[in-house]
């Protein structure tokens, strides 16, 4: 029974650092580009730049991390402050022939700034 339990703990072993060495990766290079994303637009803002000229800094920024981002997903909005957001779906063949889906959609909206916001607008209704 020894025997079983150790090679059992063995395989999940296996199997978790497999699942961080093809995950992590892939969730890192979000966050970079999520991070990009912010200074993009905040430099933008203040530098007085055409949505063509961000649009082109955005792509060059994605192939530069391995974002699999498709440039007419990219979307650049300037109601209110200037927002840049793409959405991009990340493919991962798994051991068991198996492919797991993961869906981003890095903005370069503050995410905490939006939750106060939020909290203020629920508070004044």
């Amino acid at each position: 029974m020894g025997r079983v339990k150790k090679l059992v703990s063995l395989l999940v072993f296996l199997v978790a650092v497999y699942m961080g060495w093809t995950l992590v990766p892939i969730y890192l290079a979000n966050y970079q580009f999520q991070d990009s994303l912010v200074t993009i637009a905040k430099f933008a803002a203040t530098g007085g730049r055409s949505d063509d000229q961000i649009h082109e800094e955005v792509v060059k920024k994605a192939k530069e991390l391995d974002v699999p981002v498709n440039p007419e997903d990219i979307k650049i909005s300037r109601e209110g402050p200037l927002e840049i957001s793409a959405d991009y779906t990340v493919v991962v063949d798994l051991i068991n022939g198996k492919k797991l889906t993961l869906q981003f959609n890095p903005t370069s909206r503050d995410k905490a700034k939006g939750a106060e916001a939020a909290q203020q607008q629920k508070g004044g209704n």
